[in-house]
């Protein structure tokens, strides 16, 4: 049948579709018989009008088909606006990587998620470190703290047996003064070593960068 071979008589489905297509355009009652003896009746009649009803009804059932087959493959019709100049731009593409529209988009759209789940992980991680990090440091700052209170407690109990002994830090001699010097300068150096200026210095950075302004 010349505009109608894309119908399926045999092809149940198509026939319920196609009556019911027919139903809704007024072109049969809903009580009439679905069965392909009625169909050829009907194209007959609409070959002998040369009606444009036939080409109509095979883009409905093209549009159809393809929504099935979109449902199927678990797509979806999308419907937006683009300018000229965009529409230009994303053809060109397309073109430039060998790909339909629609392919190009989602392989666009699919990049871009990843790149962004990246992101994300890299963030995560970087913040991870970040935490570690600062848990390092409070417990380098709290063994700091720990040898700090020892030396403040040595020199309480030292300030205590002298001042018991009648000794004074002014009645040292010249000698003991030079000594008490030497050893102040070392345990001043290792207090202040680099490692732990650096650490103390960042610390107070980290402190200030976190005050409220």
């Amino acid at each position: 049948m010349a505009g109608s071979d894309w119908l399926n008589m045999k092809e149940m489905d198509q026939l319920k579709w196609a009556t019911k297509h027919l139903r809704t355009k007024g072109e049969t009652h809903e009580g009439a018989p679905i069965s392909a003896t009625n169909f050829d009746a009907w194209l007959s009649q609409e070959r002998t009008k040369d009606s444009a009803l036939l080409l109509r009804m095979k883009l409905a059932w093209t549009q159809a088909q393809r929504r099935k087959a979109d449902k199927n493959a678990k797509k979806k019709a999308c419907s937006f606006v683009l300018s000229e100049q965009a529409k230009q731009k994303l053809n060109k593409l397309a073109k430039q990587n060998k790909s339909s529209i629609t392919n190009f988009l989602e392989s666009l759209l699919s990049d871009e998620y990843e790149q962004a789940t990246q992101q994300k992980k890299v963030a995560k991680n970087a913040a991870k470190r970040a935490t570690d990090k600062e848990q390092q440091l409070k417990k380098k700052l709290g063994s700091v703290y720990s040898a700090l209170q020892e030396c403040i407690k040595e020199l309480t109990q030292r300030t205590v047996m002298m001042g018991a002994a009648n000794l004074s830090i002014d009645s040292l001699s010249e000698e003991q003064k030079s000594v008490s010097a030497e050893l102040y300068t070392e345990t001043l150096k290792k207090l202040t070593d680099k490692s732990l200026m650096s650490l103390l210095d960042e610390q107070l950075s980290r402190s200030m960068e976190r005050a409220p302004t």
